[in-house]
């Protein structure tokens, strides 16, 4: 065939660099979230556009924090592995094609906390007043308008298109959460409190886990159906000035089932759910826009559920005091995520502590 021809500059080499400058931040990004990445786990082959990293163990504080807007306050993620990770890169058609993230067995641990964990209650502080400090970095940084002109601007676009439009694909992923507080365990008339004591530094064993299987999240349209094409994937509202992105959820076996802790009545359930659900979600996430440029401080977001058939629940009474205690202790920590006056006695905290090493 016929060699195509320009009659300008070729600008594939700075087009490459700009490439390999997105995939390394978001490398280097994952990277530090990591615990004992060697290379041996990373077999990577950057411009055919194929990664896939083995054994993974992610750190949980910088875990918690980088999903400290979503993930519920009252748990503090303890443990989370992944088997395998393998990220495909389209890099030929990068601009209009979705990333494809595939997962294999992710397993998370966490512990359930109450509102009178003071320590706690002192780690989700630093955790918000970090989060409103990164969000302000955001709007500091944002050259709203110009995003798309330069050098620079056409850098942010392109890292924040890649990040908008990752298609994630997971076979299996569980959550196992810990408690030591007695209520959280289920009991007839006290039973529990011969074995769980408040005051024990560590938790005593497992409440409760919830399993997906087969779970799919990509970009999708305006009708919420799944997208590949990133031009479909956005939105503009002229009258708000919003641009919203929109993603589909979907995990075809859904199930929450008690924790292995010992449970010694006669009608407890092995499983809260008589069989697991198809359940769906949508995620919309608005951006301050003029329609041609996108600032990246998220302004809204909306995220919904939906099951593809009635659920039913099963078990004995005990089981099901315990379930809404434990639900009901960490929706209560909620509450600390907006509390002012916890963020304005954290940092007068942190003020009088510097000034006091500065002394």
């Amino acid at each position: 065939g016929e060699q195509s021809r320009c009659s300008g500059p070729c600008r594939v080499p700075a087009l490459r660099t700009s490439l390999s400058a997105v995939y390394n931040s978001r490398a280097m990004g994952v990277r530090r979230r990591l615990k004992n990445l060697t290379e041996q786990q990373i077999k990577a082959s950057l411009w055919r556009g194929e990664t896939t990293l083995y054994n993974l163990e992610l750190e949980p504080q910088k875990l918690q924090q980088f999903f400290h807007d979503v993930w519920p306050c009252g748990l503090e993620i303890v443990k989370a592995t992944v088997k395998e990770v393998s990220i495909r890169i389209p890099w030929s058609q990068i601009m209009t094609q979705s990333i494809l993230v595939i997962a294999q067995d992710i397993e998370v641990e966490a512990v359930a906390h109450c509102e009178d964990d003071t320590d706690w209650q002192e780690v989700v502080v630093r955790m918000q007043q970090q989060y409103i400090r990164n969000q302000q970095a955001k709007l500091q940084n944002a050259r709203f308008g110009t995003l798309s002109s330069g050098a620079t601007g056409a850098f942010d676009q392109l890292r924040q298109r890649l990040v908008d439009g990752v298609q994630i694909q997971v076979n299996r992923a569980k959550l196992s959460i810990h408690s030591r507080h007695a209520r959280h365990f289920p009991s007839h008339e006290g039973e529990a409190e011969a074995v769980v004591r408040e005051d024990a530094e560590s938790p005593v064993g497992e409440v409760l886990t919830v399993v997906g299987e087969d779970i799919i999240m990509s970009p999708a349209d305006a009708s919420h159906r799944p997208c590949h094409k990133l031009k479909g994937v956005a939105t503009f509202c002229s009258e708000s000035y919003l641009m919203q992105l929109n993603k589909f959820m979907k995990c075809r076996a859904f199930h929450v089932a008690p924790g292995g802790f010992p449970n010694k009545c006669r009608h407890a359930s092995p499983e809260y759910m008589a069989s697991p659900v198809v359940l769906t979600g949508r995620i919309s996430t608005c951006y301050p826009s003029d329609g041609a440029s996108t600032c990246p401080f998220v302004q809204r977001s909306e995220l919904s559920f939906e099951c593809n058939s009635a659920l039913r629940v099963r078990g004995c009474e005990c089981q099901l005091r315990a379930f809404l205690a434990l639900a009901m202790d960490v929706g209560r920590l909620e509450e600390w995520r907006g509390d002012e006056r916890l963020l304005f006695a954290g940092a007068s905290a942190s003020c009088s502590a510097a000034a006091d090493a500065g002394a």
